[in-house]
């Protein structure tokens, strides 16, 4: 085929054009730094750095999970540590009270730093994170503590946020309420510190007059609270031959089962009980001291019952239950802060578990942040040497254009 010198002259142009293409893709690759991402560039290539922006963007977002659960957890080891000290300053009132007599102006202003204490619980307890969140609301998202006729009451749940750090770990980023204030382990069984607050309280106001442990010698007369309200009681009774818990029926059995009941022990504890023929009272008899303590119900009246010694100078004592005894109330201050203090161990477990997974992920990140820079990041000397060919076979192909270009008819025939 005979090719003539304007189609000779279009072809070569089409052929400088793309030699002119490839020379600026290549100086735009080196100026960028970065392979050609086009797929069709290399489909092997571009398949690998597929999958790894894939697993960068996992891991980034497990990176961000586990930055906002140190984040919430640091928030909940300090809210925590906050409570402890509220705790300890409740304790510390608790003891001053059992240690000394309180005349009734410092009880008022006990009960009501007691008061402000229970509130200062009741904010912390209300506390959220960063992005609004209640820290101890459990699963709800509901504001957990509030506060009505004088009781404290916890309208979260039990449940508990989990984030999830890693393909196959999922971690609790926080603690309920209820199992932080309202569930507290003691003697007595469990109980919220709200409870011990308010206990401590009716201990100083409204019980300040009354005892936990009531004692006498010879002969008293017991008195239990009757009605529709009243449930059964129960006591441990120290006599001169010792000690036993004796159930007290409830009110539509009194007087005749508790004196059934107290005479059903009298050989474990020398007492012995009979009923005032006159008054319809129960009376209480033995040949020693006499003791009545730990008085516990499920509820009722307050004041559990009255203990008069019918020797002496017979001023009665009204009894409360012995939980309210200042000792029992001691021990469930220490149990609350060991509680808390328990609590925040755990939240400082998964806070160590969250930084170990957050280490293991920062590793694999930057593992697969280099492995796609190798696939996207160009090999410079071989770039180079690519264009140098490319330049040098522009400048060939113009020096050959040109001289071709240059003979005539008469050059050939010459």
């Amino acid at each position: 085929m005979t090719i003539g010198n304007a189609l000779f002259a279009q072809l070569t142009i089409a052929r400088f054009n793309r030699v002119d293409e490839d020379i600026a893709a290549v100086q735009s690759r080196i100026a960028e730094g970065t392979n050609d991402p086009r797929a069709s560039a290399d489909p092997g290539r571009a398949a690998q750095l597929s999958a790894g922006r894939e697993q960068q963007m996992r891991l980034a977002a497990f990176l961000s999970n586990a930055d906002a659960a140190a984040n919430r957890l640091s928030l909940t080891d300090s809210t925590l540590a906050a409570m402890s000290d509220v705790m300890r300053q409740v304790r510390q009132m608790a003891l001053e009270a059992a240690n000394t007599g309180t005349a009734s102006t410092a009880r008022e202003i006990h009960a009501n730093q007691l008061n402000q204490y229970r509130s200062s619980l009741i904010a912390l307890g209300n506390s959220r994170d960063s992005s609004g969140f209640p820290l101890f609301s459990g699963l709800s998202g509901t504001t957990p503590f509030s506060e009505s006729a004088g009781t404290v009451r916890y309208t979260g749940d039990a449940g508990q946020v989990q984030v999830q750090v890693s393909e196959s770990l999922r971690l609790p980023n926080g603690l309920s309420g209820d199992a932080a204030l309202m569930n507290v382990p003691t003697a007595n069984g469990r109980q919220s510190v709200f409870g011990m607050i308010d206990d401590l309280l009716a201990s100083l106001t409204t019980l300040a007059d009354t005892v936990a442990t009531a004692g006498f010698m010879g002969t008293a007369r017991l008195d239990l609270p009757s009605g529709a309200g009243a449930v059964a009681t129960a006591v441990t009774l120290t006599g001169p031959a010792g000690s036993a818990a004796v159930v007290l029926p409830p009110a539509q059995d009194r007087p005749g089962g508790v004196v059934d009941a107290i005479n059903a022990r009298t050989a474990e504890t020398g007492v012995s009980a009979t009923l005032d023929p006159d008054s319809g009272a129960i009376v209480l008899a033995a040949a020693g001291q006499v003791t009545l303590s730990g008085l516990e119900t499920d509820g009722g009246p307050a004041v559990l019952a009255t203990l008069t010694p019918l020797q002496g100078d017979g001023a009665p004592l009204r009894l409360r239950a012995g939980r309210l005894d200042d000792g029992a109330i001691l021990g469930r201050m220490a149990a609350a802060i060991d509680h808390l203090a328990e609590r925040r161990g755990a939240v400082g477990a998964v806070a160590a578990e969250v930084d170990r997974q957050s280490t293991r992920l920062n590793t694999r990140k930057l593992t697969v942040d280099q492995a796609i820079a190798g696939l996207t990041d160009l090999d410079l000397a071989a770039a180079s040497t690519r264009l140098a060919a490319l330049m040098t076979q522009q400048q060939a192909a113009m020096q050959t254009y040109s001289m071709i270009t240059r003979k005539t008819l008469f050059d050939f025939i010459g």
